[in-house]
């Protein structure tokens, strides 16, 4: 967006707000709102270098506050005002807090600019909480209609339950969410939307999901394999999950012993042979080989052939042919009759 607003404009205006006021509110609203340093400081920490209470510091921010709240209505802060609510406007009535000085293009303005907003009642600012991240919106009932819109999106990812790339989340997603809610949502907007909700973000991966999702907060190395594994849809020997691991998070170097021993107690992955691990929810059975595949003869409507179990085993375990033939020569388990066909004793 082309930038409506200059730094200039910006300064002048909270400059003159705080001419208005004697030099300790003057220096008490700089510090409550980081004017100079870019740092907001507490009402503890003012309170100390004054050598005052923090409730006398905050009785000094809330007259200073009074006194200056009026004068945003005047002649001066009229145009900020205007173009502050047009591009509000433009973004479907709110912004994040920390992404408004980017998209107007704000350097050393911003923090006089959260100032002027601060003290005009035309703005809504919401404060961090569970759901939401800070943002200003042009008015508080923006609050319900985010809150039906991130009620509806993380119950259609609940229904995908698995990570959507940037693609499928800004194009396809809003159009579903839309249709549920009853409201139009434009792509702009809706990825307005996902800077302020806090449940939804990005994975490693650059994939989009749940936060309590593994594949986008995972808590540990398991969970960072169980991300590589559901990407690549295959099993991979624990060798090949490391270098994966660390491909997706530069910062991790990981030691391939200590990953084959976690994998090993995680009952998500299921060690198919020879090293390689696969995912249960991708229908790989636990067991020994005689257990595979008793289970497989046990779901089997009818006797199976060699040929059948050797096909329906390759699916579970990467063993030789052999292997599977000898183990099926155990007679207390298996019993093959006259055709050729196996079933259990």
């Amino acid at each position: 967006m082309e930038q409506q607003i200059k730094d200039k404009q910006i300064l002048e205006a909270a400059k003159y707000l705080l001419k208005l006021l004697d030099d300790r509110q003057r220096e008490v609203l700089i510090r409550r709102f980081g004017l100079e340093k870019g740092k907001k400081e507490t009402l503890e920490s003012i309170g100390e270098n004054f050598n005052i209470t923090r409730e006398r510091v905050r009785q000094i921010e809330k007259k200073a506050i009074e006194r200056i709240k009026n004068q945003t209505k005047g002649d001066l802060f009229q145009k900020i005002t205007e173009k502050i609510k047009e591009f509000l406007d433009s973004q479907g009535g709110f912004k994040k807090e920390d992404k408004i000085s980017e998209a107007l293009g704000l350097k050393e303005g911003f923090p006089y600019l959260l100032f002027i907003l601060y003290l005009n009642d035309d703005f809504y600012r919401h404060k961090e909480d569970d759901l939401f991240y800070n943002f200003w919106a042009t008015d508080k009932s923006k609050i319900d209609e985010l809150k039906k819109l991130l009620k509806s999106s993380i119950a259609e990812l609940e229904k995908i339950n698995q990570p959507l790339d940037e693609n499928e989340f800004f194009v396809g997603f809003p159009i579903k969410i839309s249709s549920l809610v009853g409201l139009e949502i434009p792509q702009e907007t809706y990825r307005n939307c996902f800077e302020v909700f806090k449940p939804i973000e990005y994975g490693l991966d650059r994939k989009i999901g749940l936060i309590h999702w593994p594949e986008i907060k995972p808590r540990g190395l398991r969970d960072k394999a169980y991300v590589v594994l559901r990407n690549k849809q295959e099993p991979l020997h624990f060798r090949e999950i490391a270098k994966m691991i660390e491909e997706l998070d530069i910062s991790r170097k990981v030691h391939i012993q200590s990953l084959h021993n976690e994998l090993i107690k995680d009952d998500r992955f299921v060690l198919v042979g020879r090293g390689c691990y696969g995912l249960k929810e991708r229908g790989f059975k636990d067991g020994v080989l005689k257990e595979i595949i008793v289970s497989i003869l046990e779901e089997s409507p009818k006797s199976l052939s060699k040929d059948e179990i050797l096909e329906e085993v390759a699916k579970h375990r990467l063993v030789k042919p052999n292997t599977i033939i000898s183990a099926l020569y155990d007679k207390d388990i298996f019993q093959k009759n006259q055709e050729g066909f196996y079933h259990l004793k």
